[in-house]
């Protein structure tokens, strides 16, 4: 008896504050295994999609010199999405804080310097179709 708190003699009592103490933990607990399972349904449904989708080949050529793809697209993404999503459950209410405030900041700075600023502020974007067409007569020209 001498362990238990002075007010929580009546055992009455106290076995109800150890049971609030275990909901507000359940409670807690469930809340983050219902949207960490929400996630993952969302996650599957769009592998499902991106899988059934016809990825464009040319588009991961990057021109004519090779290029890098991410190998096992869709899953190797979708895994480490999952990954890197259980790791930010457990991120504490300050670091959320002081992260939605520098990306608030890097935003800033896009929105008013890198849009401006951008060397591909006056790209001209053509269809993949085209590109093997305007290489081929940039390299006649140069021929």
């Amino acid at each position: 008896m001498d362990d238990i708190p002075s007010m929580y003699r009546d055992s009455h009592s106290y076995w109800f504050s150890c049971s609030r103490k275990v909901s507000q933990v359940c409670n807690l607990w469930l809340l983050r295994v219902t949207l960490f399972g929400v996630g993952v349904v969302i996650l599957l449904c769009s592998i499902i999609v991106l899988a059934c989708i016809k990825q464009d080949d040319t588009r991961h050529t990057f021109g004519h010199s090779g290029g890098f793809a991410c190998p096992f697209v869709p899953f190797l993404p979708a895994a480490c999405i999952l990954i890197n999503t259980y790791l930010l459950i457990d991120l504490g209410v300050a670091t959320w804080l002081r992260v939605s405030v520098w990306l608030l900041i890097g935003l800033l700075i896009y929105l008013f310097y890198g849009r401006t600023h951008s060397s591909l502020l006056n790209a001209i974007y053509v269809p993949s179709a085209r590109a093997d067409e305007i290489h081929r007569t940039h390299a006649n020209h140069l021929a």
